[in-house]
């Protein structure tokens, strides 16, 4: 575990942009009630070096829940407390794990935008996002049901929509990667 108070990860493929931790430190001294603080990053497509901006929208546990992890989250600083406090990340899961922890620290904390590009996720044909979607969209559903308990009712009808435009994402990205190995081959 970190010894620090404010915590992150980042894969080994991604990075983080010049001047990133000074602006999250910056911006936990601004306003230190604040659990989570989230940034905008780039999405690094390996096949055609292609730079992709992502800004991420005001992000609530509500907004989370019903349209999906918007979170970039290498561009996201969390508190170790608040991070302790929903017992860190469940190591059952392997695709949804930081869906599932942002919905439970946003469930009881408070989070706030840093209008700023923080971090660089790197895509490339043979990366877990790129080759297990049918994965992904397997945790999601579990994560939802853990989180969705008492919005099913009325609402089944959203989170259903929500999981089909998270499906053909996905399956767009793969159309994406499939392409690109036979052009390169």
């Amino acid at each position: 575990m970190a010894k620090g108070e404010i915590l992150a990860w980042i894969n080994s493929d991604d990075f983080y942009e010049a001047g990133a931790f000074q602006k999250i430190m910056d911006a936990f001294q601004k306003e230190p009630a604040v659990d989570i603080f989230y940034g905008n990053g780039y999405v690094r497509v390996e096949s055609d070096n292609t730079k992709i901006p992502v800004v991420v929208p005001k992000i609530s546990y509500r907004r989370l829940l019903f349209r999906g992890c918007e979170i970039f989250q290498p561009s996201t600083f969390f508190t170790k407390k608040s991070f302790m406090s929903v017992r860190g990340i469940d190591k059952t899961l392997h695709y949804a794990f930081d869906y599932d922890l942002w919905l439970a620290m946003l469930k009881q904390g408070k989070a706030s935008p840093v209008n700023e590009y923080l971090s660089n996720f790197r895509l490339w044909p043979l990366s877990k996002t790129s080759t297990s979607f049918e994965k992904f969209i397997e945790e999601e559903k579990l994560v939802l049901k853990r989180h969705a308990t008492g919005f099913f009712g009325p609402y089944h009808f959203f989170i259903l929509k929500r999981i089909l435009k998270r499906i053909t994402f996905y399956e767009k990205l793969s159309k994406l990667f499939s392409n690109s190995r036979h052009t390169s081959e």
